[in-house]
């Protein structure tokens, strides 16, 4: 009996061994499958001074980080096998956290997550996902001037008249875009340039800065990568209701996009202008273009605009007070991260696309969040958050609080010496010497000034 019993936890054993074998050997070709499209479709024609082939690629499949073409791979991965050029890491490696170029090993690289490329169904319409990400890597060491725009938060999305001019942009847009030839796209195209000069004469320079800059990121990045695949898949169309009076970072990807698309047709060689920093945004590159023409008729339409705008405005106030009262009301445990005027939290990673401004300086990360501090740092994933800024901006300034709630079970508190670990599902923090209070199920890390 006891031979059996052996034999058959053996069998177990070797199963499951083959069963990873096979999953691994599946999650393998499915990376090899993007990789290989990406080596077919990379080329050094896609822009100017740009070749997809020099960029590392790191992918999480879910259970493994798969790095590709990295010529100095970090010390936990391994080489797979004797194939060339690739190997692995169990878990998620720390910088892959999105769809992104980030440094790696001092390497700018190209990441990309398995789990959110629903909207690209094929190897070759994943491979252009990572050759987007690979020319933001081209772009923040060739141009760190197109990256450095900020995050928009003093965008004024509560201003009813700048919001209707907005909306009537993004349908000037979106009926030039659409438009059969260029003899009608053009006097679309030119109005649309026209509400946006009068739009950014009302708004700070920063916000000026922050749209332009990244509809530069965005909107050249979307057009390498339909311009090496061929296919739209996921690229965000401009729609006809138009975009909420905060969807700043949505809008900022969808009107980029279609500034090239405009670019492609009324002004060839636009490319080459930008590289060569003869233009800097793509709306001047386009109202170069259309200098002289007579612009299509928008005028006529802002009153319309104008009233819905201010029913959005209202909506918009009233939604931010919702998610914050659900926010602070889920059931459950809640950990709560107190740094003080004095030694603020400060950004290490976010996802800007899922960022929520709620009032004063509130705001609400609903995906990814690392703060750090001298004593340590925080980390939030897959769950919601909400922090507290010290300042009009935070992302200089630091943060006073973060504040992470409905977990089921109380966090997992640890002490090493100084040094406390708080751990729950979708969250992580390690502080040296902060001072721990429990109060029913309110958990608060007060830390201290280093």
């Amino acid at each position: 009996m006891r031979m059996r019993g052996m034999a058959a936890i053996l069998a177990v054993l070797l199963w499951a061994g083959a069963g990873a074998g096979v999953r691994l050997a599946a999650q393998e070709a499915e990376v090899r499958d993007i990789l290989a499209a990406v080596d077919s479709l990379g080329t050094d024609k896609l822009w100017p001074g740009f070749d997809p082939s020099q960029v590392p690629v790191a992918i999480y499949d879910g259970e493994r980080t798969w790095l590709f073409r990295h010529p100095a791979p970090p010390p936990d991965f391994k080489p797979h096998g004797s194939r060339d050029r690739l190997a692995y890491l169990e878990g998620q490696h720390e910088a892959v956290r999105g769809n992104t170029a980030t440094e790696l090993e001092g390497i700018m690289t190209a990441t990309l997550l398995l789990a959110t490329l629903d909207d690209f169904p094929s190897a070759i319409d994943r491979a252009g996902v990572a050759i987007h990400e690979a020319f933001h890597a081209y772009q923040r060491q060739a141009h760190p001037e197109w990256v450095s725009f900020g995050l928009g938060l003093d965008s004024p999305d509560t201003d009813a008249h700048l919001v209707a001019l907005r909306r009537l942009e993004t349908d000037l847009l979106r009926r030039a875009v659409a438009a059969d030839d260029d003899q009608e796209a053009a006097p679309l195209a030119a109005a649309a340039v026209e509400v946006r000069q009068q739009r950014f004469a009302a708004l700070p320079e920063s916000v000026v800065r922050f749209e332009q800059g990244l509809e530069l990121l965005e909107g050249t990045a979307q057009h390498v990568q339909v311009t090496a695949t061929g296919s739209r898949a996921g690229i965000l169309s401009l729609p006809e209701e138009g975009f909420p009076p905060d969807e700043v970072f949505m809008r900022g990807y969808a009107v980029g996009f279609a500034w090239t698309e405009l670019l492609r047709r009324l002004r060839p060689g636009w490319e080459s202008a930008l590289e060569s920093g003869a233009v800097t945004s793509l709306d001047q590159a386009l109202a170069e273009a259309l200098a002289g023409t007579t612009t299509a008729d928008w005028r006529g339409s802002l009153a319309h605009a104008l009233h819905r705008a201010e029913a959005d405005v209202a909506e918009l106030l009233a939604h931010r007070r919702s998610i914050r009262d659900e926010f602070l009301e889920r059931e459950g445990w809640r950990v709560i991260i107190d740094a003080g005027h004095a030694a603020p939290l400060a950004v290490r990673g976010l996802d800007p696309a899922n960022l929520v401004r709620i009032e004063g300086q509130e705001l609400l990360h609903t995906r990814w969040l690392r703060l750090g501090h001298s004593t340590g740092e925080a980390e939030v994933m897959d769950r919601p958050s909400l922090t507290m800024g010290a300042g009009p901006d935070p992302f200089r300034e630091g943060f006073l609080r973060l504040t992470v709630t409905g977990f089921d079970s109380p966090p997992v508190l640890a002490r090493v010496g100084e040094e406390v670990t708080i751990t729950a599902p979708g969250f992580r923090g390690r502080f040296a010497g902060p001072e721990v209070e429990e109060t029913g199920r309110d958990v608060v890390i007060r830390l201290r000034r280093n």
